[in-house]
C-alpha cells in the first residue's frame, strides 16, 4: 500500500471534522466513533507524556493541506488533525486544529 493510499484512507474529511467538532462543542457523544472529541491540544499532549508515533500528511493543491498526528502513552492514544487552508483571492490563511481520543466506540453493531 502507498503511503498517498494510506493518507487519503485515514484523512478525515473537513465536513466530518465540522460535524464532530460542533456535537463535541455541544457535549454529545458521536455515534459510532471510535474517536472522542478532546479538548487536548497537541502541545499539552506532548507535555503530558504522550510521543508522536506517526505524522501523515495530505496535500489538496498548493494551498491546502491535512495533518494528523497520531500520539501514544501505555494504554491511551490520541489523533490530532491540524487544516490548513488559503484563500486563493485573498491568499487569507485559516488554520483549524482538533484532538480526538481513541476509545470504545458507543455502538458497536456490525453492518
Amino acid at each position: 500500500m502507498s503511503v498517498r493510499f494510506v493518507a487519503r484512507m485515514l484523512a478525515l474529511p473537513l465536513a466530518f471534522l465540522s460535524v464532530v467538532t460542533s456535537l463535541a462543542a455541544h457535549g454529545e457523544p458521536v455515534p459510532e466513533s471510535q474517536w472522542q472529541a478532546s479538548q487536548a491540544t497537541l502541545f499539552t499532549l506532548v507535555q503530558d507524556g504522550y510521543r508522536i508515533v506517526s505524522v501523515i500528511e495530505e496535500r489538496r493543491g498548493e494551498a491546502n493541506s491535512t495533518q494528523t498526528f497520531y500520539l501514544q502513552r501505555e494504554q491511551g492514544a490520541f489523533k490530532c488533525i491540524e487544516q490548513h487552508q488559503i484563500e486563493p483571492k485573498t491568499h487569507a490563511s485559516e488554520a483549524q486544529f482538533a484532538c480526538f481520543e481513541l476509545a470504545q466506540p458507543f455502538s458497536t453493531k456490525v453492518k
